[in-house]
């Protein structure tokens, strides 16, 4: 599967970069403008919009979905693992490697937060 999504990522990536660059480019009087010579404000709007969502928002909700499936991992385990342990110097240990796994993913929430 990686060396499937390599290529695909390289290949794709440009055939969609390529193809609103091609169109919107030209060279005039010697000056080459790029992403500037749309054929109407729509098609402009149009691309503002599809290009905030993919890159933006839809990043952004993939970035959320993914570090939240691995915060319940971490504390399904967790709890699995108190199970185990019934003293409360383990469970202070399993708090606290917790807190550094979420330090580790979010360090700008967590900055101000004592060790």
């Amino acid at each position: 599967m990686l060396y499937s999504l390599i290529p695909f990522s390289w290949v794709g990536g440009n055939a969609v970069a390529w193809s609103w660059t091609v169109q919107t480019t030209a060279v005039v009087n010697g000056v080459c403008y790029a992403l500037v010579l749309w054929k109407s404000r729509t098609d402009q709007l149009a691309f503002l919009i599809w290009y905030s969502l993919s890159f933006y928002v839809g990043l952004f909700l993939l970035f959320l979905f993914c570090y939240g499936r691995i915060l319940v991992t971490i504390r399904r385990q967790a709890k699995v693992m108190a199970g185990h342990a019934a003293s409360t110097n383990a469970q202070a240990q399993s708090k606290q490697l917790q807190l550094k796994i979420v330090k580790t993913m979010v360090p700008e929430l967590y900055a101000a937060v004592p060790e």
